[in-house]
C-alpha cells in the first residue's frame, strides 16, 4: 500500500505540474488538446488492464503517434523551431501513461493479495469434520436404508506449489502460504460439488460425501478436479474413495478408511 499511495501522490504532483506549467513557465504554449489527450491516456491506462499488460513501449509509442498526428491534423506549426516544445508535449503524455500504469500495476498487486486472503477465509468457511459428521451419518443412514450409491471422498495437496512469497519464508509465511494453497483447493471444491454434496475440512484434508454418487462417477469427478486444480492453480492433489455398498458400512469405517 505504501507504494500504492507514491505512485498516487507522484502522479498528482505531475498533473499539477502539467496543467499549470505555462503558468510556471510563460515562455511554454503546449497545445490545448495535449490535456485531453494526456488525460484521456491516463484513464485508459487506469480503466483497461489489457492495456497496462502490453508493452509499454508500444502503447506509449501509440499514443504519442496519435498525439502527433492530431498536432498536424489541426494545423499546429510541427517544423524544427517547434521541435522542443513537440517534444515536450510527446513526453508530457508518456509520462502521464507511465505513472498511471503504475498506479494500476501496484492496484492489481492489492487485489492479487486481497484474493489470496480470500482464498484463507474461505477455506476456514468450509465446516470443519466435527461440524459436519451429524449430516455425514443422515447421509450414511439414507443409503443403508434406501440401499443408494454413496461414495466418499478425501483431498489433500500432494505437494505445495511456490507462491512466489519471497525466499526468506519464516514458520508465519509457511504456515501463510499453506493455507492459501488449502483456500484455494477449498474455493474449488465448493464450486464444483453439487448443492446436496457435503463437504468438510479436516486438517489439511478435504472430504466429500456425495449422496447418489457411485465408485465410477466419483473416479470421473476426483479425476476432473485433479486435472483442473494442476491446470489452473499448479496444485497437485491426491485423493482417495471409499463407496457405500462395496466397501465399509459405518460413519467410523469409512472415515479411517477415507
Amino acid at each position: 500500500m505504501q507504494t500504492h499511495r507514491l505512485w498516487i501522490t507522484t502522479t498528482l504532483c505531475w498533473f499539477f505540474l502539467l496543467f499549470n506549467i505555462e503558468r510556471l513557465i510563460p515562455a511554454v504554449n503546449i497545445a490545448s488538446f495535449i490535456y485531453v489527450l494526456a488525460t484521456a491516456a491516463g484513464a485508459c491506462m487506469l480503466s483497461v488492464r489489457r492495456i497496462r499488460n502490453w508493452p509499454f513501449g508500444m502503447v506509449a509509442s501509440a499514443f504519442v503517434v496519435v498525439a502527433f498526428v492530431t498536432k498536424c491534423a489541426l494545423g499546429y506549426n510541427v517544423n524544427v523551431e517547434s521541435l522542443p516544445l513537440t517534444l515536450l508535449e510527446m513526453t508530457s503524455v508518456a509520462v502521464t501513461l507511465w505513472l498511471c500504469r503504475n498506479i494500476a500495476q501496484s492496484a492489481d498487486e492489492f487485489v492479487h493479495s486481497s484474493d489470496q486472503l480470500l482464498h484463507v477465509m474461505k477455506a476456514m468457511s468450509v465446516p470443519t469434520l466435527r461440524e459436519a459428521e451429524q449430516a455425514m451419518s443422515e447421509e450414511i443412514r439414507r443409503a443403508r436404508r434406501h440401499e443408494r450409491p454413496l461414495t466418499v471422498v478425501t483431498m489433500s495437496v500432494e505437494d505445495t506449489p511456490d507462491f512466489d512469497l519471497g525466499k526468506l519464508l519464516n514458520e508465519m509465511v509457511v504456515r501463510a502460504q499453506n493455507e492459501c494453497v488449502l483456500g484455494t483447493l477449498g474455493q474449488l471444491l465448493v464450486v464444483e460439488t453439487k448443492s446436496h454434496d457435503i463437504l468438510a475440512r479436516d486438517g489439511n484434508k478435504f472430504l466429500m460425501l456425495l449422496p447418489e454418487t457411485d465408485a465410477e462417477q466419483a473416479t470421473a469427478m476426483t479425476n476432473r478436479l485433479e486435472t483442473e486444480a494442476l491446470t489452473r492453480f499448479g496444485i497437485r492433489l491426491k485423493s482417495n474413495r471409499v463407496s457405500f455398498g462395496s466397501d465399509e458400512l459405518t460413519m467410523t469405517s469409512l472415515l479411517n478408511i477415507a
